[in-house]
């Protein structure tokens, strides 16, 4: 009989008897399991050789490695996320596109584990403090391989967007410790909760306004090797794809150099897409497409420049090989940090790249690295966005040669330097790599460099993301207006422009200043970087505002209501409903009092009901029209009159679920008589709500009313117009290109062939009313030059804009972008002698100065004509 290696008991000890063991006292292995132990448990050694320790029951692991347990030969298998891989995050929905629907949290665990008394606490990320506690309820269910899945349901909106730094999920266990506290868009610092001063781990994957319904973030990989991949069809309550819960042995880890730091966690995550460089030119007009690299095993080239891994295009000719460059640390973010060297003496081909660690680098701006790490093209949020690739080093191995190493001078970008392109974005469909001639090369050119934009002016206002907008010195003024804008047209959408976003991961505790167009800043260092479809400025040293313009909103239009002419106005203003503050309402009646001089008749857009997003059977918006025009009255102005839209039906209009969004008239009845019978729908309201083919299914229907116009006897009919929306369309800076010049197309300006349906509609029932003069004005989501205005709706009416000064056209700041989607329409016969104006009071200014993110267009409309002899009560109505 061979001889005992090791005598083990368990819930107490114990002498043998009899058998090999006779006379031996049992070692009790200090753990134990029971009638709860959840089936496939099981008792394991852990820790390293040979320090090993009995643990309490984790999941079994026979044939492999246990759960943290190391062996001289053999890696260690980390704990899958989670306490003890009980319960863990394991898929997140946050947002999508249009309004976001089916919001969701799933978790994962061993099936047998409980969750009562868990509880899930979400964290704002501006400001760190907790939004919300959901006590979790359910029980895990489907079970594969021993885990099994729960889903935590949230209303539309219920869960932030991770703008503009983040925002936070904590896993709270019963005891009030947190399991698991992650991040989405960003990390956090908790401020406050039971994940009180903790700094959330974000996570690998993000989702934005143009992720598709019923898509999500996913765990998926190994059990123990996890990694979040998405936005991709979303598997809530079940096992997501590509994910498996067997535990599988680790390879053999590789020796690693005692003067070399270790290599830092992969980038090889599913949710990154790797773009290998094209041989040639695609044929058609979008960037080159992905494809994977030639071999699984990456080859490798040494003493590199960073510009010959960066290459002259936008696809690194490096891409899937394993390269080694020797840089200075520029910046740190978060999950990587930039690296630049001295240069190649070639202007076309950036000195500047990101290496992506994954987690927090270890490293320090100023120290000289060594790193060896292989080339990817990472697409954010994948391909389908048709963002850009940005050239990354992922999963690099790095060695430190030097620390305080002085920075690289960073390049002029303005007077003295090199000064951004005024094109189209693109004009060859990426065929041609010209930076001096396209803005998209330009910026490519430099990207992941340290720059200094020169005296930057800004050309709108500071978006909520803390983004600036903005020309630097140097560059061609002319087509800024007087106040300071950059109004688009039809070959220009602002290529010239700089985008200048704060990360509080580059520049802790830095306040963005507050800006208006016309504004000057001082000095602004930073890395170029590539974000939400633009290529920005990340300021990686403070800067301030220089000069500021002190631009005033209008004060008055320029005129007036008349006898012999209508006053009108459209105002898009921005889901107003009962539960917005009283200062909205009471800033709306200022502005139609003072500033629009009392209009006969205004088109209103974005009136909600009465409860606003409230969930309920409401669909009246009486109140809101009551609490404006109340205000209106307290202001000074008249009593008018109000028209609801009577022909919507709950939840069919888009926007917000339960807000019932719709277009309203106010009218001033001692003006204005609606005609008996008057209101009225240019589609059947009834076939809007369920016909899917429907034009204006799922979005806001037109409301018509026919008036009287009193001074003058003289009979209009008023179109009150919202049309689709832009959502879904593809950034200016993205791989569909020349962007400018293709607005008719989809997938390059969103919803375009929703708009040109709806137009089509209006224009249809205007051609079917030869008899009527008609007024359709509202909020178009479109250009004057797209053919959806340009060319459907102008077949039997004029567009005013068209009358505005060309600088003089927007009513509305995107990205940037001073451009027009409000107008006005008017039959041909009440075109001679009318008028239009902008009254900028919102689009140019910070959100917490405007009433609306629009501004408004006034116009008079001449209806008759008055003898000068007779007196202005004696008029002529026009024919």
């Amino acid at each position: 009989m061979g001889r005992v290696v090791e005598f083990l008991s368990y819930q107490g000890t114990f002498t043998a008897s009899e058998g090999p063991a006779e006379g031996l006292t049992s070692r009790d292995v200090g753990v134990e399991e029971t009638q709860n132990t959840p089936s496939g448990y099981s008792l394991q050694r852990k820790g390293n050789f040979p320090d090993f320790i009995w643990a309490e029951p984790l999941q079994n692991t026979f044939g492999a490695p246990n759960y943290d347990q190391s062996f001289s030969s053999i890696a260690s298998v980390s704990l899958p996320p989670g306490d003890r891989g009980e319960i863990f995050f394991n898929e997140l929905h946050y947002d999508n596109i249009g309004t976001d629907t089916g919001e969701a949290i799933e978790l994962a665990g061993l099936m047998g584990s409980s969750v009562a008394g868990w509880a899930l606490v979400l964290y704002n990320g501006d400001g760190g403090e907790p939004y919300a506690t959901i006590l979790i309820r359910g029980s895990l269910t489907n079970p594969v391989d021993g885990y099994g899945f729960l889903a935590i349901n949230f209303p539309s909106n219920g869960l932030q967007n991770g703008f503009p730094g983040g925002d936070g999920i904590a896993l709270v266990n019963p005891s009030a410790k947190v399991v698991e506290f992650i991040s989405y868009q960003g990390t956090i610092t908790a401020n406050g909760g039971p994940a009180d001063k903790m700094t959330s781990t974000n996570i690998d994957a993000s989702e934005d306004g143009r992720t598709e319904r019923g898509y999500s973030l996913q765990l998926t990989g190994t059990l123990g090797d996890f990694n979040w991949v998405g936005p991709r069809p979303s598997s809530f309550g079940k096992v997501n794809e590509g994910q498996s819960f067997r535990i599988l042995q680790s390879p053999i880890p590789s020796k690693k150099s005692e003067s070399s730091s270790p290599s830092v966690s992969s980038h090889s995550s599913p949710n990154k897409t790797s773009l290998k460089a094209s041989a040639s030119p695609s044929a058609d007009a979008t960037a080159p497409s992905p494809s994977q690299s030639d071999s699984s095993v990456p080859r490798f080239q040494n003493g590199l420049k960073i510009g010959q891994v960066q290459g002259e295009g936008h696809q690194s000719p490096f891409v899937g090989q394993q390269v080694t460059i020797v840089g200075v640390v520029t910046a740190v973010d978060a999950n990587g940090f930039y690296l630049q060297d001295n240069g190649d003496s070639n202007p076309a081909t950036s000195d500047g790249i990101l290496v992506y660690t994954k987690s927090t680098p270890t490293v320090a701006v100023g120290s000289e690295l060594s790193v060896t790490a292989t080339v990817v093209e990472y697409v954010a949020g994948g391909a389908r966005f048709n963002n850009l690739a940005i050239t990354e080093l992922t999963s690099p191995t790095i060695k430190v040669l030097r620390t305080e190493v002085p920075l690289p001078t960073p390049v002029v970008i303005g007077t003295g330097g090199r000064i951004p392109v005024r094109s189209l974005v693109d004009d060859d469909a990426f065929r041609n790599y010209q930076p001096d001639e396209d803005s998209i090369d330009f910026f490519e050119s430099i990207e992941g460099m340290r720059v200094i934009l020169k005296s930057p002016q800004a050309i709108a206002p500071i978006n909520k993301f803390d983004t600036i907008f903005a020309l630097v010195d140097g560059s061609d003024l002319t087509p800024l207006n007087p106040r300071g804008s950059l109004p688009i047209n039809p070959t220009r959408f602002g290529s010239e422009k700089v985008r200048i976003t704060w990360k509080s991961s580059l520049l802790p505790g830095f306040q963005t200043p507050n800006v208006s167009p016309g504004d000057t800043l001082s000095d602004v260092v930073g890395i170029v970087g590539y974000a939400y479809g633009n290529y920005g400025i990340i300021p990686t040293e403070k800067f301030n505002l220089k000069s500021t313009a002190k631009l005033s909103p209008t004060q008055s239009i320029e005129f007036g209501r008349l006898n012999t002419a209508l006053l009108a106005t459209t105002m898009n203003v921005l889901k107003l409903d009962p539960t917005d503050p009283q200062s909205r309402f009471q800033g709306l009646a200022q502005t139609i009092v003072k500033v629009l001089k009392e209009p006969d008749l205004i088109f209103l857009q974005e009136i909600q009901d009465n409860d606003g997003a409230s969930k309920t059977d409401v669909t009246s918006a009486s109140v809101t029209l009551q609490k404006l025009q109340e205000a209106i009255k307290e202001a000074g102005g008249p009593l008018y009159q109000t028209i609801d839209n009577p022909f919507i039906g709950d939840d069919t209009s888009g926007g917000e679920p339960g807000g019932n969004i719709r277009v309203a008239f106010l009218y001033d009845p001692e003006r204005l008589r609606l005609a008996k019978g008057g209101l009225g729908c240019i589609v059947d309201p009834r076939d809007q709500r369920t016909n899917s083919n429907n034009p204006f299914y799922a979005t806001r229907l037109p409301l018509t009313a026919q008036f009287e116009f009193l001074p003058t006897e003289s009979s209009f009919e008023a179109i009150n117009i919202h049309l689709p929306s832009k959502g879904g369309s593809a950034p200016l800076y993205g791989q569909l290109q020349p962007f400018e010049i293709r607005q008719d197309d989809p997938d390059v300006n969103g919803g375009i062939d929703k708009r040109r349906a709806a137009a089509q509609e209006i224009g249809k029932y205007v051609a079917s009313h030869p008899e009527r003069s008609f007024i359709v004005a509202g909020d178009c989501n479109e250009f004057q030059f797209s053919s959806a205005i340009a060319s459907i709706l102008t077949e039997n009416l004029d567009l005013l804009t068209l009358k505005l000064p060309e600088k003089e056209r927007y009513t509305y700041s995107f990205d940037g972008n001073a451009q027009q989607i409000d107008h006005a329409l008017v039959s041909r016969n009440l075109s001679p002698n009318s008028k239009i104006q902008v009254a900028h009071v919102n689009s140019e200014f910070p959100a917490e100065d405007q009433v609306s993110d629009h501004d408004f267009i006034a116009f008079q409309i001449q209806f008759g004509t008055c003898d000068p002899l007779g007196g202005e009560g004696v008029c002529q109505p026009v024919s």
